[in-house]
C-alpha cells in the first residue's frame, strides 16, 4: 500500500468513528437534543416513484414543500413528533408518534398513522447531521432509501 492509500483508509476510519456513535447513550443525547430537517432522500439505483416515466436517485427533490420543510423530534421516553413547519400538507401540522433503539445502531420508528413502522440504520451521527437509511418494499426492487437530515436547533 502506498502513502496516499494508507492516508485515505485511516481519514475514512476516522471520520466513521468520529460521525457515527456505537453507544446507544451517545447516539441517543444527539438525537433527543436536537430538532432536525430533511435535507435529502436518495437512493443508489433510481426509480420512478411517482409513475412520471423520470426515474430519479433524488426522492426529495419532487416532493411538495410542505414535506421539505417539516422538522422531526426525537424526544425522550419514546416520543417522536413530526412538526409540518411553515407548509402545512394535512391537519393536525402536527403528528405524534413512538421511537426506540434497536441495539446500537438503528431507529424504529411508529409514525401513528395506521401500521406505518419502519426500522432505520443510523449510518451517520454527529451533532450537525444524522443520515437514516431504510428499506423501501413497496418499491420494485426493495430500493434502500438513504435519508440527510441536518440540525435546525435543540430542542427544549
Amino acid at each position: 500500500m502506498n502513502m496516499k492509500t494508507i492516508s485515505v483508509y485511516i481519514l475514512t476510519i476516522m471520520a466513521s468513528v468520529i460521525c457515527q456513535s456505537s453507544q446507544p447513550g451517545i447516539g441517543k443525547s444527539i438525537i433527543t437534543k436536537f430538532k432536525w430537517k430533511i435535507v435529502s432522500a436518495t437512493t443508489l439505483t433510481p426509480i420512478d416513484l411517482n409513475n412520471r416515466n423520470k426515474p430519479t436517485t433524488d426522492l426529495l427533490g419532487g416532493s411538495p414543500e410542505c414535506i421539505k420543510d417539516d422538522i422531526f423530534m426525537f424526544k425522550n421516553k419514546g416520543v417522536f413528533i413530526i412538526d409540518d413547519n411553515n407548509f402545512s400538507c394535512s391537519e393536525p401540522p402536527s403528528k405524534n408518534g413512538k421511537w426506540k433503539f434497536i441495539g446500537t445502531d438503528s431507529l424504529l420508528v411508529d409514525y401513528g398513522v395506521g401500521d406505518l413502522l419502519v426500522r432505520y440504520k443510523i449510518t451517520k451521527l454527529n451533532p450537525e447531521q444524522m443520515f437514516l437509511t431504510t428499506n423501501m418494499p413497496f418499491v420494485p426492487g426493495d430500493i434502500d432509501v438513504t435519508y440527510c437530515f441536518k440540525q435546525v436547533g435543540v430542542l427544549k
